[in-house]
Protein backbone atom coordinates (compact mmCIF):
# COMPACT_ATOMS: atom_id res chain seq x y z
CA UNK A 1 0.00 0.00 0.00
CA UNK A 2 1.27 3.41 -1.03
CA UNK A 3 1.41 6.27 1.57
CA UNK A 4 -1.68 7.80 1.62
CA UNK A 5 -2.51 11.84 -0.06
CA UNK A 6 -4.36 13.87 1.88
CA UNK A 7 -6.02 15.90 -0.25
CA UNK A 8 -6.93 18.41 2.42
CA UNK A 9 -4.04 21.80 2.98
CA UNK A 10 -4.74 25.52 2.85
CA UNK A 11 -4.54 26.10 -0.63
CA UNK A 12 -6.06 22.66 -2.05
CA UNK A 13 -9.88 21.93 -2.22
CA UNK A 14 -11.52 18.64 -1.55
CA UNK A 15 -11.59 16.96 -4.50
CA UNK A 16 -14.76 16.28 -5.70
CA UNK A 17 -16.15 12.89 -7.58
CA UNK A 18 -19.85 10.96 -7.61
CA UNK A 19 -20.37 7.67 -6.19
CA UNK A 20 -23.37 5.51 -7.46
CA UNK A 21 -24.40 3.29 -5.11
CA UNK A 22 -27.70 1.72 -4.60
CA UNK A 23 -29.30 5.07 -3.15
CA UNK A 24 -28.38 6.22 -7.25
CA UNK A 25 -25.78 9.03 -7.59
CA UNK A 26 -24.11 10.92 -5.15
CA UNK A 27 -22.07 13.65 -5.08
CA UNK A 28 -18.95 13.25 -2.62
CA UNK A 29 -15.74 15.06 -1.53
CA UNK A 30 -12.54 13.08 -1.35
CA UNK A 31 -10.51 13.64 1.92
CA UNK A 32 -8.04 10.83 0.76
CA UNK A 33 -6.79 8.55 -1.15
CA UNK A 34 -4.38 5.47 -1.41
CA UNK A 35 -3.91 2.90 -4.22
CA UNK A 36 -6.32 0.90 -2.70
CA UNK A 37 -9.17 3.08 -1.72
CA UNK A 38 -10.26 6.26 -0.36
CA UNK A 39 -11.81 8.19 2.36
CA UNK A 40 -14.75 10.65 1.27
CA UNK A 41 -17.39 12.71 2.20
CA UNK A 42 -21.34 12.50 1.71
CA UNK A 43 -24.31 13.43 2.94
CA UNK A 44 -26.17 10.09 2.87
CA UNK A 45 -23.17 7.11 3.36
CA UNK A 46 -24.59 3.65 1.61
CA UNK A 47 -24.50 0.86 4.04
CA UNK A 48 -21.50 -1.19 5.24
CA UNK A 49 -20.68 -3.59 2.50
CA UNK A 50 -22.44 -2.27 -0.26
CA UNK A 51 -21.30 -2.17 -4.08
CA UNK A 52 -20.23 0.98 -5.31
CA UNK A 53 -18.58 2.70 -8.23
CA UNK A 54 -16.76 6.37 -7.62
CA UNK A 55 -15.88 7.97 -10.74
CA UNK A 56 -13.59 11.12 -11.19
CA UNK A 57 -12.59 12.86 -14.37
CA UNK A 58 -14.25 9.64 -16.17
CA UNK A 59 -11.90 7.47 -14.54
CA UNK A 60 -14.37 4.24 -12.54
CA UNK A 61 -13.43 2.31 -9.99
CA UNK A 62 -14.74 -0.38 -8.33
CA UNK A 63 -15.64 -0.42 -4.80
CA UNK A 64 -16.90 -1.57 -1.94
CA UNK A 65 -18.16 0.17 1.86
CA UNK A 66 -15.45 -0.96 4.02
CA UNK A 67 -16.48 1.71 6.74
CA UNK A 68 -18.97 4.31 7.88
CA UNK A 69 -18.84 6.75 10.74
CA UNK A 70 -20.77 9.66 10.08
CA UNK A 71 -20.64 11.67 6.98
CA UNK A 72 -17.40 9.94 6.49
CA UNK A 73 -17.13 6.79 4.21
CA UNK A 74 -13.98 4.00 3.77
CA UNK A 75 -14.59 2.70 0.34
CA UNK A 76 -11.89 -0.45 -0.89
CA UNK A 77 -10.80 -0.87 -4.59
CA UNK A 78 -11.48 -3.89 -6.16
CA UNK A 79 -8.61 -3.19 -8.43
CA UNK A 80 -5.84 -1.40 -6.92
CA UNK A 81 -5.69 2.81 -8.81
CA UNK A 82 -2.10 2.97 -10.04
CA UNK A 83 -0.05 4.78 -12.79
CA UNK A 84 -2.43 6.79 -15.47
CA UNK A 85 -5.41 5.58 -13.98
CA UNK A 86 -4.18 7.18 -10.43
CA UNK A 87 -2.87 10.38 -12.56
CA UNK A 88 -6.41 10.64 -14.18
CA UNK A 89 -8.67 9.98 -11.32
CA UNK A 90 -6.61 12.32 -8.74
CA UNK A 91 -6.16 15.04 -11.70
CA UNK A 92 -4.08 18.11 -11.66
CA UNK A 93 -4.87 19.23 -7.48
CA UNK A 94 -2.13 16.66 -7.01
CA UNK A 95 -0.13 17.69 -8.98
CA UNK A 96 0.10 15.17 -11.46
CA UNK A 97 -0.68 16.57 -14.72
CA UNK A 98 -1.49 20.11 -16.43
CA UNK A 99 -4.47 21.42 -16.99
CA UNK A 100 -6.59 20.29 -19.46
CA UNK A 101 -7.87 22.75 -22.12
CA UNK A 102 -11.18 23.45 -23.45
CA UNK A 103 -12.10 25.83 -26.07
CA UNK A 104 -9.32 28.13 -25.10
CA UNK A 105 -9.63 27.81 -21.05
CA UNK A 106 -8.40 25.56 -18.52
CA UNK A 107 -11.15 23.42 -16.95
Amino acid sequence: MTQAMSLRSERRALLAASLFSIDGKLPVSLIQLTDDGATVMIDAPPPVNSIAIVVRNGVRVFCAVAAVDGLRVELRFDDPLRGWRMEDFAGPALGTREPMLEGGFAR
